[in-house]
């Protein structure tokens, strides 16, 4: 009975997370996203550790977001790889970014972690959607669609690409603010 109110109320603070995307979105500001990534690696150094995982991460930029959610976006997309990692191989991330256009910016994470049967690689943004049952690995679910809202609501994208036993790629588009040129008239 114990367990079964434990995992209720995990479920209500998901539900509750996932509402409160649109719901109590901060204004979007500049968010140096390198200084979030750290905050977030900084926040789980101690499950890193305990994964015997190596984070790789290269130099993002800043972008007109919603700091606290962007960060859990990362933290998110972070613990499931350390969630599901590989048991027979050390467990290496990379967090990625680079310019795909003027107006978009692409972050990826990615992990050689179990993967996935990529014929669910949408079906793992849903509400509630799970490819492993609870005894398996703990959580209720809501991570990902959290993932999802938060990417919605910052009129970006999210997928992910994956190989069973060998990796998961999750990839994030967002918008990045047009810089316009300041005109002088004389």
């Amino acid at each position: 009975m114990v367990d079964a109110a434990e995992r209720m109320r995990e479920l209500l603070d998901s539900l509750l997370s996932y509402s409160r995307v649109t719901s109590h979105g901060m204004q979007f500001v500049e968010t140096d996203l390198n200084r979030l990534l750290q905050d977030v690696l900084s926040d789980m150094q101690l499950t890193i550790d305990e994964s015997n995982a190596t984070v790789v991460t290269e130099p993002l930029i800043s972008v007109e977001a919603d700091p606290s959610q962007i960060r859990q976006l990362i933290q998110n997309l972070l613990s499931n790889s350390l969630k599901y990692r590989h048991p027979d191989r050390p467990l290496d991330i990379r967090v990625t970014g680079k310019k795909v256009d003027e107006g978009t910016y692409q972050i990826t994470v990615e992990d050689n972690g179990i993967g996935f049967d990529n014929q669910y690689s949408e079906q793992i943004f849903e509400v509630f959607k799970r490819l492993h049952g609870r005894a398996q690995y703990a959580g209720t679910g809501m991570g990902l669609a959290i993932c999802r809202k938060i990417v919605d609501r910052h009129n970006g994208s999210i997928h992910s690409e994956s190989q069973e036993n060998h990796y998961t790629r999750f990839i994030v588009r967002l918008p990045v603010k047009h810089q316009q040129e300041t005109l002088y008239e004389f």
